[in-house]
């Protein structure tokens, strides 16, 4: 249906001002706030919206046709109002698409509303949104139902009465769905909310922290979110008023705030401020102002209001509510009648009930059409009954118990000019030939069935369809009145058109086939029809929509068989539960039919027999005695009013004698019966002699248990056999019958359990923990011994007794590893034993290198790491090692070494205070002692001082000779020589001030003079980008891995430290 336009905007109006002192107190009434709820929508007795309401029910009038795929709401569902602002709604979303995509399929966006209306079908009502939401396109792809919950703003309501459902509508904003969740119409009241016309909705989701003295407010919303906006700013406004009931308030305080949305649309609001007065009762001139509220809105435009305190009051009137939807289908007490069925008629949906004959009443209207065809005229009531008897079979074939019952023919005038539809509006505006019909009534009708013609009506028939998408709830109560109960039948069609357009006005609608692709109009998504492709078809389904198969005379349900000529038999439905192509028109009915037949005259009156069924009694003259109650949903206890008949049965085939049928008619002429079967029982014996018979004596042997529960109903001794063997528990010796005698069986009446170690009253079957160990018996080396749980080794000695846990040979008491069979030993008490240990003594050294591994170094010098110590003590000598007598491991004794401390050197042979070694690394003889006050690189420094400053004698990085190093001068002179550089592209811009050397040819000498010392990683290479940045970052200051992260060649052998170490030896010698 349409929406009506959007009403006023919230209008302020100034009432007075009250003035008192410095005190300004401006009374600002909201009378409109009753149009923030102002989507209010327009009752269907305008004649307009009449008209879309007759298209939109009749079943000829598919409902929006989805922009993606039809899909419907799978409940249960909930709805919980977490406060005025904010409901959370829970339910499934389930697809309807005629073929269910094997890559996935998509809903398209879609619209949830919460609405209140003035009946319980949204169609025939008006009603107001209470909150409503938008939902993302939902995609299937595993199964054909997604659960989601969605949080919805609510709007302020300040009271309605009325029913409460959910509608699902598509992007068009066209319904695909309804759900209700009242059976009976209820206040509403929602003090806060939004303004219906807002865009960008707030929710409050957490408990607003307010604060106040007489003059200053502080506010903190720590949670709440918008409906839209997201990873975005919202300039608002915020004021504290104090309110009444009505909507008028004062205003206490104003701020502008700003508030920042995450990408979940999530914020907060936190401020404070001056009071325009001080927020107690007493300051305000009425005393019904009494509500301290937060009001949001985005410049002239109210957004929302939240109320935060109350006067006199811990907290405000509680709001939070759920309600659960309103399920037509629970059948609690499994006697095939629903418990919403059985609460329409009034009867107990705990116990087991026998209802009547579901009976419709129906009124047929005849037209000049039908009557002057030749079924018409003298063949009219021949006609109408043959109709009406093939509906009472098509029902009684599929096990259903309902009667369709002519309750008066009515001719009427000219209809030649009026097409089924056109008939159907008239009818139910009672305009031309149909003016005046309910006077003619004899009887008020559940339906109208018009009589026509194929040609006339320009159909075979048509109907309106009651209960759509409204999971079996009629709305019978406002159906006569909506005129929604008619239906027109050409009378020269099919002889079954008749019930299939009851059906529709059952709430059954064509088969999904016929839906081409538009949400399931039906009262159930499978409340339909059923065919098979050349095969067969249902009522409901047409021939022709499945490649003109037969057509059947039955209902779609799963628990009948169908077939055409020549074809197998299968099921002529598919079960409800399947959600995206359940066929089952049966079990729809069963709901929705007993609601279809009050809409009238009211409900049959309700007989309950009382006591058995079939009764035993030794005399038919007994059965006076026996009871019935009778119930009428509106006349109430009609017991008084109860009649019976007995008839004798004469029929072998049946196992009773006699039987009883009461009658009672309530005040609308309904008939309600009920019938008992009577056997007459010749056995007059009384077992206990209590003077009851034992047919008719609840307990034979008056042993205080009834004959239903006794095992023994004869033996007042005996009343339970557990084990079945014939002999009852007191005289036998093993009642279980699992061989253990009861006096030794700790479950004597428990054939699975006979031993209870821990006698925790579980069974050892069944006791995961048997002797209550806390160790699970399948991880219980000892599951019924609980001094023990585990055994190591597996020599049948628990370890708490075993000396020897691992069977190792070790005695626990010396086992460092009493748990482990390969240790035993942990010289250094580190937890890993010496057999795995790489290093026993934890002195540094591992054993393959250490001369004594299981003795430490004790902190004890060892210079080359073999596990000798430079210096042996008399304690060192005590614990069992010696003195090294090679401390660098070069392999030259200390006495000869000239360096025993550094296995890089150990011969000079020309005395001049440099290694051998290091002359020949650096191009100086070894045989020559006079090269020690050589200079190679001509920085001043001889190559003693350098060899004693450990810096190179034939190069430093000083590149330019001033006697320091510089990142912005040696530094980029070495980068760019390594770039291949020379001449002024070399020195350019890159000398200090105070260099030796200034010429290109002398920095490229000087550069060159370095040759692969400047491999700073060692890797072979010179390169610009590790071993040029390394020098850089060095002469910059940085150390560690700040000074080689990124920039050491993949195939680098030297460390950080040890670049480090290398870039120190390439600095001048001090």
């Amino acid at each position: 249906m349409g929406r009506c336009p959007r009403l006023l905007e919230l209008i302020f109006q100034m009432i007075y001002m009250i003035r008192d002192g410095s005190l300004n107190l401006l009374k600002i009434h909201l009378n409109l706030r009753e149009l923030w709820s102002a989507r209010m929508h327009l009752n269907i007795k305008n004649k307009i919206y009449r008209v879309l309401v007759f298209l939109y029910v009749t079943f000829s009038v598919s409902l929006a046709q989805a922009a993606v795929n039809p899909v419907s709401i799978y409940c249960p569902c909930e709805i919980e109002r977490i406060n005025e602002t904010k409901a959370e709604v829970s339910l499934s979303i389930a697809i309807q698409p005629r073929t269910f995509l094997s890559n996935g399929s998509e809903s398209g966006n879609l619209n949830l509303q919460i609405v209140g209306a003035s009946q319980i079908n949204i169609f025939g009502s008006s009603y107001y949104v209470l909150g409503e939401v938008d939902i993302p396109s939902i995609f299937f792809t595993d199964s054909a139902i997604e659960s989601i919950k969605v949080d919805v703003p609510l709007n302020y309501v300040s009271s309605i009465q009325g029913f409460f459902s959910i509608l699902l509508r598509d992007s068009s904003g066209s319904l695909m769905d309804q759900v209700n969740f009242l059976e009976s119409s209820e206040e509403f009241i929602n003090y806060g909310g939004s303004a219906s016309s807002a865009t960008s909705k707030l929710m409050v989701n957490e408990e607003v922290e307010f604060q106040y003295d007489d003059t200053t407010f502080s506010l903190n919303m720590p949670s709440i979110s918008s409906t839209d906006k997201r990873s975005s700013n919202d300039f608002l406004t915020l004021r504290i008023a104090v309110a009444n009931d009505e909507g008028s308030y004062y205003e206490a305080a104003v701020a502008d705030i700003l508030a920042s949305y995450d990408e979940n649309g999530e914020s907060s609001i936190s401020t404070s401020g001056d009071l325009n007065f001080s927020l107690v009762s007493e300051s305000l001139p009425e005393p019904e102002f009494r509500h301290i509220e937060v009001y949001l809105s985005r410049g002239e435009d109210f957004i929302m209001f939240h109320r935060i305190a109350t006067f006199d009051q811990d907290s405000v009137d509680p709001l939070r509510t759920n309600w659960a939807n309103v399920d037509t289908l629970l059948d609690s007490d499994g006697d095939d009648i629903s418990d919403f069925d059985e609460r329409i008629v009034g009867s107990d949906a705990n116990t087991a009930n026998m209802l009547n004959d579901t009976v419709i009443e129906v009124a047929f209207t005849v037209g000049s059409s039908a009557n002057s065809n030749f079924l018409g005229g003298s063949n009219l009531d021949a006609s109408i009954a043959q109709q009406v008897t093939a509906a009472n079979t098509a029902f009684q074939d599929v096990g259903l118990d309902i009667e369709i019952r002519n309750v008066g023919t009515y001719i009427l005038g000219d209809d030649s000019n009026l097409t089924g539809s056109a008939a159907l509006e008239a009818a139910a505006d009672r305009s031309g030939i149909f003016s005046g019909l309910d006077a003619k009534l004899t009887r008020q009708p559940d339906l109208f069935i018009h009589y026509s013609t194929k040609a006339v009506a320009d159909t075979g028939g048509i109907a309106s369809l009651n209960g759509g998408v409204n999971d079996g709830i009629m709305n019978y109560e406002n159906l006569y009145s909506n005129g929604t109960n008619f239906g027109v039948v050409a009378i020269d069609n099919s002889s079954l058109t008749l019930v299939h357009e009851i059906g529709h006005l059952m709430g059954l609608s064509h088969s999904r086939k016929q839906a081409s692709g538009s949400p399931i109009g039906a009262t159930f998504p499978w409340a339909v029809g059923y065919g098979v492709d050349t095969n067969f078809s249902t009522i409901m389904a047409y021939e022709s929509a499945f490649e003109n198969a037969s057509g059947m005379r039955f209902f779609s349900t799963p628990n009948r068989y169908c077939g055409g000529p020549g074809f197998t038999k299968t099921a002529c439905g598919i079960d409800s539960s399947n959600v995206t192509r359940g066929a089952h028109s049966v079990r729809a009915l069963k709901t929705t039919s007993l609601q279809i037949s009050a809409i009238s005259n009211g409900l049959l009156p309700v007989i309950i027999l009382e006591g058995d069924d079939p009764v035993y009694i030794p005399d038919i003259d007994y059965a006076s005695e026996l009871k019935v109650q009778a119930f009428d949903r509106e006349d109430g206890d009609i017991t008084s009013s109860v009649t019976y008949e007995i008839d004798s049965i004469n029929n072998n085939n049946l196992e009773h004698d006699y039987e009883q049928t009461y009658s009672v008619v309530d005040s609308d002429g309904n008939v309600g019966r009920a019938v008992r079967k009577i056997v007459i029982a010749s056995d007059t014996t009384d077992t206990d002699g209590d003077g009851i018979f034992d047919f008719l004596d609840e307990d034979d042997d008056n042993d205080g248990v009834i004959d239903e529960l006794d095992e023994f109903p004869l033996d007042p001794s005996e009343q339970v056999d557990t084990d079945s063997d014939g002999i009852g528990d007191n005289a036998d010796t093993d009642d279980d019958g699992d061989g253990v005698d009861d006096g030794l069986d700790a479950f004597p009446l428990d054939a699975t359990e006979s031993l209870d170690t821990d006698g925790d009253g579980i069974g050892n079957n069944a006791d995961t923990d048997d002797d209550n160990d806390g160790v699970d018996d399948i991880d219980d080396a000892f599951p019924i011994d609980s001094s023990e749980t585990v055994d190591t080794d597996g020599d049948g000695i628990g370890n708490n007794a075993d000396n020897d846990d691992d069977g190792d040979g070790v005695d626990d008491s010396s086992d460092a590893f009493p748990l482990l069979n390969y240790e035993t030993t942990d010289t250094d008490g580190d937890g890993v034993g010496d057999n795995a240990d790489i290093d026993d003594d934890n002195d540094g050294v591992d054993d393959l290198s250490d001369a004594y591994p299981l003795i430490s170094l004790g902190g004890l010098t060892d210079t080359d790491m073999d596990g000798r110590p430079d210096e042996c003590d008399s304690d060192c000598i005590d614990s069992g090692m010696a003195a090294d007598n090679d401390d660098d491991g070069d392999g030259v004794g200390d006495e000869q070494d000239l360096h025993p401390l550094d296995r890089r050197y150990s011969v000079d042979s020309d005395g001049d205070g440099m290694p051998d070694a290091w002359e020949i690394a650096f191009g100086l003889d070894p045989n020559n002692p006079s090269d020690a006050s050589s200079d190679q690189d001509g920085d001043g420094i001889s190559a003693l001082e350098e060899f004693l400053a450990d810096t190179f004698p034939a190069g430093s990085i000083d590149i330019d000779s001033n006697g320091q190093y510089d990142a912005l001068t040696d530094g980029l002179l070495l980068l760019r020589g390594m770039f291949g550089l020379d001449g002024d592209a070399l020195v350019s811009g890159t000398l200090a001030p105070d260099a030796f050397y200034t010429s290109g040819s002398d920095i490229r000498s000087r550069i060159d003079l370095l040759e692969g010392f400047i491999d700073i990683d060692g890797n072979g290479e010179v390169d610009a980008l590790t071993d040029g940045l390394l020098i850089l970052r060095y002469l910059f200051g940085l150390e560690g891995s700040s000074l080689t992260n990124g920039v050491v060649a993949p195939d680098a052998p030297r460390t950080s430290y040890e670049i480090e170490t290398y870039l120190k030896s390439l600095m001048p010698a001090s």
